[in-house]
């Protein structure tokens, strides 16, 4: 094993277990926190936090080890040796998928945001919890059958168009919908301060309103970060052979699935920042766990 290969693979595993520890650890307090504390649980504006955290929770008990194993079998020569063609491929699919269902509930919680800031009465009147399941049930949904049939009928030669298709279209779509958000948010904000609305009951909501959508935006760039470097990787994948070689190939795979998975540890960090009642919650329950002598 020369150097460079222990470096990459000695960092890789270290980021891999500190990222899946701190993840687990921080998505399990905020899972708690949603639903021990009743202003969290009840209001829908922070509904969607709660599915988020549990398919986040997901991704890192579960996607952090397969890249682990991966980094491992790498820096051994022996990646794709000691695995079947199969195991590799549902490890494939099992990663894409937990990723793939932690999009979608980012993008469940912007279309939320997006109908409280442009359609407010709509918002109120037709946006419901169980609908906001039903949808994010239905984009999982797809992303399962589409990944299912897809590396079944195609093996690992439909992988990359695969992913990039489907973080290209997450990307559309959440740029979408955060820049018209963030375009209602100013020219509301004009109107507040050209002192147009009174209304005290009005005013506060749409306070919360803009700073839950702050929110949302933080953690929509903060997932464009994560997800650029595999953007990069499976665009690269159609370059020539001659400038591409298996072994650069599975070690910038590994390091770009990491990165991307990371930002289901820096999603609930965003929550915590951002959401005052969430912080309280989540400190009560550090405490718990405590050592006292």
């Amino acid at each position: 094993m020369d150097l460079n290969t222990f470096i990459n693979a000695l960092l890789l595993c270290l980021l891999n277990v500190i990222f899946m520890i701190a993840g687990i650890f921080l998505n399990s307090v905020a899972i708690i926190s949603l639903r021990r504390s009743s202003p969290l649980r009840k209001k829908l504006c922070y509904f969607m936090i709660l599915p988020l955290s549990c398919f986040d929770l997901a991704v890192v008990a579960i996607n952090h080890p397969i890249l682990i194993s991966s980094a491992i079998l790498w820096s051994m020569d022996t990646f794709g040796e000691d695995e079947s063609k199969s195991v590799i491929t549902w490890k494939s699919v099992i990663f894409g998928n937990f990723s793939g269902y932690s999009m979608s509930a980012l993008l469940t919680l912007s279309v939320e945001r997006f109908l409280a800031l442009k359609y407010p009465f709509f918002h109120q009147t037709a946006v419901t919890k169980r609908k906001l399941v039903r949808f994010l049930l239905t984009l999982s949904l797809v992303i399962t059958v589409s990944m299912l049939s897809l590396k079944l009928l195609y093996e690992e030669n439909c992988d990359n168009g695969l992913a990039a298709v489907f973080v290209l279209l997450f990307l559309f779509l959440f740029i979408f919908l955060n820049y018209n958000m963030l375009i209602i948010a100013k020219s509301k904000r004009k109107v507040e301060r050209c002192g147009a609305t009174h209304d005290p009951e009005r005013s506060k909501r749409r306070k919360l309103n803009f700073k839950n959508s702050s929110t949302c935006l933080m953690a929509v760039g903060c997932f464009f970060i994560a997800s650029f470097p595999c953007c990069i990787y499976s665009g690269l994948r159609f370059a020539p052979d001659t400038l591409w070689n298996e072994r650069i190939d599975v070690v910038f795979r590994i390091w770009s699935s990491t990165l991307l998975v990371m930002n289901s540890t820096f999603n609930c960090l965003i929550f915590f920042w951002r959401n005052s009642i969430l912080r309280r919650e989540g400190m009560k329950i550090v405490k718990c766990f405590q050592w006292r002598p």
